[in-house]
């Protein structure tokens, strides 16, 4: 079912807005989180479900989600003030180590012998590609996306330790995440016989992203420190507006043209305005008041609509696995973390909670797959793994997080 006047791109993407925060609505009553209605309302109005909206109304939708990501990555970066962080301690930095190591181990480990009863009718036949299509399967699913956890946070007022630790080690395994997936691209393009180990290819290059991506963030944070006190002087919430979202996409453009990682970058923009702005409440508190609700909307609301639906079901064998094992792997990760630093158990579960989710920028990982010639024979089964565990994780995510913020006694609804 199409209906003719939905390929008007501006008529479909307003009635996709209203009908997110209708559901978004709804969603709250059921007492569930906002964005479980806003995923809703994109996977109701997917074209590859109903088909009520043609794909025409989503297309060219990228830019857009570039621009949101910018500002929810900002927000990210924001929640990561350095005092709150040194109260917290080395308990982040151990736990953000072994629960992004542990799900990409995890993951790996459990999806060889996954792949060895099963894989041969999937493309994914002979020992090398087992061991490929494992490795890059760990390394695309390490990752977490502080998107949904900081949107249910924020929803529900959270704040707290549990609350700060979830969104510390989120926000920090994004540099981990660069790392597994650099590593495991370059050992798989090795065993499918693309390419030699080296320094550079398994270590070098990811970390020289991360470097790069962390310098752009500081120059733009730099600027828009300066510029954001003067905005809110002169013309308020208008100028300071223009200022951040200018800088935003000014610094996603700068590191997209420098190869580094964009997201990474807004986010280390603000890691720096939270810390170096004497007026940083102010400048957050305008961006969570005026901000940060239609973004989230349209960013959910189109995410849900983006997803391909029949790769979901074309791969169901391997989803449950690998959605488990990634569950599993940080677990293992954040008690064995938390076990180092003297974090209480009873801690740690919360936090698991709320390290559920799974951002789509792993689907955009797993599309370069697709341009590697030695990845051909699995490469659509692979991206379509990562599509149905991103479906997954971002439903249950949210719940989760609210479980998580609720029962540790951060939020009082």
């Amino acid at each position: 079912m199409n209906f003719p006047f939905m390929q008007d791109p501006l008529l479909g993407m307003g009635l996709v807005i209203f009908f997110g925060y209708f559901l978004g609505h709804l969603a709250v009553k059921a007492g569930l989180p906002k964005i479980t209605g806003y995923l809703a309302a994109g996977l109701i109005l997917n074209p590859t479900v109903f088909g009520l909206v043609p794909q025409s109304a989503i297309a060219g939708t990228n830019t857009m989600v570039n621009v949101l990501l910018c500002v929810i990555t900002f927000e990210i970066g924001g929640s990561l003030a350095i005092d709150k962080i040194r109260s917290l301690g080395k308990s982040i930095v151990a736990m953000t180590i072994l629960e992004a190591e542990g799900a990409f181990l995890a993951v790996i480990l459990g999806m060889i012998p996954f792949c060895v009863l099963l894989g041969s009718h999937f493309g994914i036949s002979g020992t090398p590609a087992v061991l490929a299509f494992s490795i890059l399967m760990g390394g695309l699913v390490s990752p977490t996306d502080p998107a949904a956890t900081i949107a249910v946070a924020h929803q529900y007022g959270a704040k707290g330790p549990v609350t700060s630790t979830i969104l510390g080690v989120s926000a920090f395994d994004d540099g981990f995440g660069i790392i597994n997936f650099g590593l495991a691209l370059a050992l798989a393009r090795t065993i499918m016989g693309g390419g030699e180990l080296s320094l550079f290819s398994v270590l070098l290059s990811p970390v020289w992203t991360i470097v790069l991506s962390a310098a752009v963030g500081c120059v733009f944070g730099i600027m828009v420190d300066r510029m954001s006190s003067k905005a809110l002087d002169g013309e308020g919430g208008g100028g300071l507006t223009i200022v951040l979202v200018g800088g935003l996409m000014a610094c996603f453009g700068v590191a997209e043209a420098l190869k580094a990682d964009e997201l990474l970058a807004t986010m280390v923009m603000g890691i720096w305005v939270v810390n170096a702005n004497d007026r940083s409440d102010e400048i957050f508190d305008f961006v969570q008041s005026t901000l940060e609700e239609p973004v989230f909307l349209i960013f959910f609301c189109v995410s849900g609509m983006t997803l391909d639906m029949p790769s979901l079901l074309s791969s169901l064998a391997f989803i449950p696995a690998v959605v488990l094992l990634r569950v599993l792997g940080k677990a293992a990760g954040i008690y064995g973390g938390g076990d180092l630093t003297g974090v209480d158990g009873r801690t740690c579960r919360y936090v698991i909670g709320g390290l559920i989710p799974l951002g789509g920028i792993v689907i955009g990982l797993a599309l370069t797959l697709k341009r590697i010639p030695e990845m051909a024979p699995f490469a659509d089964t692979l991206i379509n793994v990562i599509i149905g565990c991103t479906v997954i994780h971002e439903f249950i995510g949210p719940m989760t997080a609210r479980w998580a913020l609720k029962s540790s006694g951060e939020i009082d609804k």
